[in-house]
């Protein structure tokens, strides 16, 4: 096995979006009768007035205290695959967020999954609006409305598009993945991995063998404003997920969710192995514009009451129960190493970075906490700002090796073993 490396390192870069096919037909309105789209209720029509492309658009008035919608239907899709819509809009005197939702159809005509992709305020300048989905397993068809808000404006929207990509659901070498009621779910010869639709597929838990031992696993960037109060920046139901991707390896699968908010860009993987009794939790994030954070960390939730140990230079180890302590962990020469044990100092996880490289380029030091009332929650603090703010370009990357140990003892032989490089 290869080594797994780059830790928090700070060069790895988003990779852009290859070009695919787009599904849909006159997607730029350049036919003067607009066909195939349709509209209800009101009065939408081709328009010469400024396109973002081409020599049309199509220009929607609004109506008072009526939606308009837009719609393309029966577009033909692969079952289980994610779907990605894009568009180009502008608007002129109009309130409220345009949505974009994504119908998928079975043979028979009957919704089989709806996925409300895209919700974004429209401004005076053309701006783009991107958004994925999965299509459901029994799913052939797909349409694609576009719904706009009551008002007096007018809204113009140009170059729509739905691409079609990688599959999700099904088979992937000895891994399952089906849909759920809350999101999908991958069973891997290893672990059991659900995974919340409603949360940007954030993860829900994690089992090893028979034992559920992580709750939930949510990357948190808490932002400020300027007089430093502190507001959520990960918002549930804000439809940002960008891109939803499955690679199939030759002994593992990588799930990746892709996400763009107004100030960063966040692509967030987990790999799960055939024969490995580990899985790995890989982050990328690039500053979208400057903005004021103090910290950027990744929040676990453990199912057992909470024995941290984390190894330190000279293996120094720390250990607490009690909830909210927080404590600095350095930049040792070793890999790092933290165990959560429950409370007989067995059955937990242990959370691995192998990185022995590129701390200098970091701002500031790693640290780690519970949280909750029973202490039975925990955070990875990724990046502590210390006296300065997020810039446009900053760039940071993590990758964490998940794993069940019955000791923390396991948890450092395992790390060091991981370490040998090849």
């Amino acid at each position: 096995m290869k080594k797994l490396a780059s830790v928090l390192a700070a060069a790895a870069l988003l990779l852009p979006l290859q070009a695919a096919e787009n599904l849909l037909r006159n997607p730029g309105f350049e036919d003067a009768q607009a066909a195939p789209w349709q509209f209800w209720p009101g009065s939408a029509a081709v328009s010469l007035k400024d396109p973002a492309s081409g020599k049309q658009c199509l220009a929607v008035p609004q109506l008072p205290g009526r939606r308009e919608y837009l719609l393309q239907k029966n577009i033909p899709v692969e079952p289980g695959c994610a779907c990605v819509c894009s568009l180009k809009g502008r608007a002129d005197d109009c309130t409220g967020p345009l949505e974009v939702n994504l119908i998928f159809r079975d043979a028979s005509g009957t919704v089989a999954n709806s996925v409300k992709v895209i919700t974004g305020s429209v401004s005076k300048e053309w701006s783009g609006f991107r958004g994925a989905g999965i299509a459901s397993e029994k799913a052939v068809t797909a349409d694609v409305s576009i719904e706009l808000p009551p008002g007096n404006g007018i809204f113009f929207l140009d170059d729509v598009s739905l691409e079609q990509g990688s599959r999700i659901l099904g088979t992937h070498g000895a891994s399952q993945v089906d849909r759920t009621k809350e999101g999908i779910r991958i069973v891997s010869p290893s672990c059991t991995l659900d995974f919340i639709e409603n949360r940007n597929f954030g993860l829900a838990s994690a089992e090893f063998g028979e034992k559920r031992r992580l709750r939930n696993f949510f990357l948190c960037v808490p932002l400020q404003n300027e007089n430093r109060t502190q507001s959520s920046f990960f918002l549930v139901n804000r439809n940002i997920v960008t891109d939803l991707k499955l690679k199939e390896k030759d002994d593992s699968i990588l799930f990746t969710v892709e996400e763009t908010y107004p100030h960063l860009q966040v692509k967030r993987s987990v790999e799960c192995w055939n024969n490995a009794p580990y899985v790995k939790f890989i982050y990328e994030l690039k500053a979208q514009k400057d903005f004021i954070s103090s910290r950027v960390s990744m929040d676990f939730g453990f199912t057992g009451s909470v024995i941290a140990q984390g190894r330190m230079p000279h293996l120094v180890y720390t250990k607490w129960s009690k909830s909210n302590h927080w404590f600095n962990l350095e930049r040792p020469d070793d890999p790092r190493v933290i165990s959560y044990l429950d409370k007989d100092g067995k059955n937990g996880l242990a959370l691995i970075s192998l990185d022995k490289t590129d701390w200098e380029e970091l701002p500031g030091k790693l640290l780690s906490n519970t949280s909750g009332k029973s202490g039975d929650g925990f955070g990875i603090g990724l990046v502590k700002w210390a006296g300065r703010d997020t810039r446009k370009g900053d760039k940071v990357s993590c990758e964490v090796l998940v794993a069940p140990v019955e000791s923390h003892e396991q948890a450092v032989e395992l790390a060091d073993r991981l370490c040998i490089a090849d």
